[in-house]
C-alpha cells in the first residue's frame, strides 16, 4: 500500500489492459483509515483534521483501549492491510457487516492475510507460500517471519500480534475494531462518503479510468502496467490530502479524499480548488519548483539537489503543489513528479466564473 501526500511508500506489486472502475464508499473503510490516523499521531498536523481532530478523538477513547492501540502500533499499516477484507464484505458495507466478516474468517486464513500484505514482507520479498506455511504453525518459515518483523520499523505491533495464536490475534484486531467502532467512530460520515462517490460515478462515464483517478487523487496517476483488473476508488474524510494506495489480488484501490465542497455545505464557498491553487502559488519556494517542473519531469532527489532545499521542505510544497492540482506524480521505482500545464490556464476563468456568480448574485 503506498499513503502519498506526496511522500509515498508503495506496497504494491510491480502491457496497459482494459480495467473496470468501481466507487466503493463504505464506514468500514473510514473506521480503518481512522485508525490508521490515530496510530500516526506524530503525522497528525499534516491531516486535515490536524491535532484538534486527533485530541477530541483520543479524548473519546478510554486510557485502557488507547493502551492497547499502542501496543499493536505498526504506523498503521496494520489497518490498512484490512481494507481489501472491507471490499469482500457482502453488501451493505456496514461496520458491523464487515466485523462480522472478519469474525468469520478462519484465524490462519486471516493470519496470513495480514502478513502477505505486510510492508516487511513485501521489503524483503517472503514467498507467499512461506507465509502460508508460518501462518499455520511451520517452526522454519515462522521463523522468517519473525525475524523480518523483528526489523520492521513501523512499531512494535507486528512482533506483538507473532507471539499470539492465530485466534487470539484475530480476536485482539476485532475487540480494537468494535471498541472504537462504539466510542469513537462516527458513523453520520456515510453521507458525505455516498455524496462524493455519487459525484465519481457521474465523472466515471465521461472520463477514463487514468483520468478518474487523476481527477479523485488530485494528481496520481495510473497506468495499468501490472495487470490490474479493477480500480477502486474509496472516499474519505480523515485522509485528505494524502491518498492511501494499496492491493487486494488483481485490484488497486485507491483511498482518497473526500471533495472540500461536500464538507462545506456553504453554497457561497469558493470551489476548494481555487483556493488551494492561489495559496499554492503565493509561495516563492513553490514557484521555483514549478519552474523547476515547467522544464520537464523530475525525482523529489533532483529537485533537493537542484534548488538546496531539505527533503522534509521539499515533501511539503510537493504536497501542497498536487492538492492545487498544479503537480502530478507518477508511482514507479522511483516516483517522479510533472506538471499538470492544463491546471494553470484553467485557474483564470474559474476565477472569473465565481466572482461574476456571485457579483450577479449581490446585484
Amino acid at each position: 500500500m503506498t499513503v502519498t501526500g506526496p511522500r509515498v511508500r508503495d506496497f504494491t506489486e510491480s502491457a496497459p489492459r482494459p480495467v473496470r472502475i468501481e466507487v466503493d464508499p463504505s464506514p468500514a473503510y473510514e473506521l480503518l483509515f481512522e485508525l490508521f490516523s490515530l496510530d500516526n499521531p506524530e503525522d497528525s498536523s499534516q491531516y486535515a483534521g490536524g491535532q484538534e481532530w486527533l485530541d477530541e478523538v483520543q479524548g473519546r477513547m478510554p486510557a485502557e483501549f488507547l493502551a492497547d492501540l499502542e501496543s499493536l502500533r505498526t504506523g498503521g499499516e496494520i489497518w490498512l492491510v484490512l481494507l481489501g477484507l472491507v471490499y469482500d464484505t457482502p453488501a451493505p458495507k456496514t461496520v458491523e457487516a464487515f466485523l462480522d466478516h472478519l469474525r468469520s474468517l478462519d484465524p490462519d486464513a486471516f493470519r496470513s492475510h495480514l502478513l502477505a500484505h505486510a510492508w516487511f514482507t513485501k521489503e524483503r520479498k517472503i514467498a507467499q507460500e512461506v507465509i502460508e506455511a508460518a501462518a499455520q504453525g511451520d517452526a522454519e518459515a515462522f521463523a522468517t517471519i519473525a525475524e523480518a518483523a523483528d526489523g520492521c520499523e513501523c512499531g512494535p505491533g507486528w512482533a506483538n500480534l507473532l507471539t499470539r495464536p492465530a485466534p487470539e490475534a484475530k480476536q485482539t484486531i476485532i475487540d480494537l475494531l468494535q471498541r472504537y467502532a462504539e466510542k469513537g467512530f462516527d458513523p453520520s460520515v456515510s453521507k458525505l462518503l455516498d455524496k462524493d462517490a455519487r459525484a465519481k460515478r457521474a465523472l466515471a462515464v465521461s472520463l477514463t479510468p487514468d483520468e478518474l483517478v487523476e481527477r479523485a487523487t488530485n494528481g496520481i496517476t495510473f497506468a495499468n502496467n501490472d495487470g490490474v483488473d479493477a480500480v477502486i476508488l474509496i472516499p474519505s474524510v480523515v485522509i485528505r490530502p494524502f491518498v492511501v494506495i494499496t492491493d487486494h489480488g488483481r485490484n488497486r484501490m485507491f483511498g482518497y479524499g473526500v471533495s472540500e465542497e461536500y464538507l462545506t455545505g456553504d453554497d457561497d464557498a469558493p470551489p476548494s480548488w481555487l483556493v488551494d491553487f492561489y495559496k499554492a502559488v503565493g509561495d516563492e519556494k513553490r514557484l521555483r519548483i514549478l519552474t523547476v517542473l515547467a522544464q520537464g519531469d523530475t525525482t523529489l532527489g533532483s529537485l533537493v539537489e537542484r534548488l538546496d532545499l531539505s527533503k522534509s521542505t521539499v515533501h511539503h510544497h510537493l504536497r501542497l503543489l498536487r492538492t492545487a492540482g498544479l503537480v502530478r506524480v507518477t508511482i514507479g521505482e522511483e516516483h517522479v513528479y510533472s506538471l499538470r500545464a492544463g491546471a494553470i490556464p484553467q485557474a483564470g476563468p474559474l476565477l472569473e466564473t465565481y466572482l461574476n456568480e456571485h457579483t450577479q448574485i449581490e446585484e
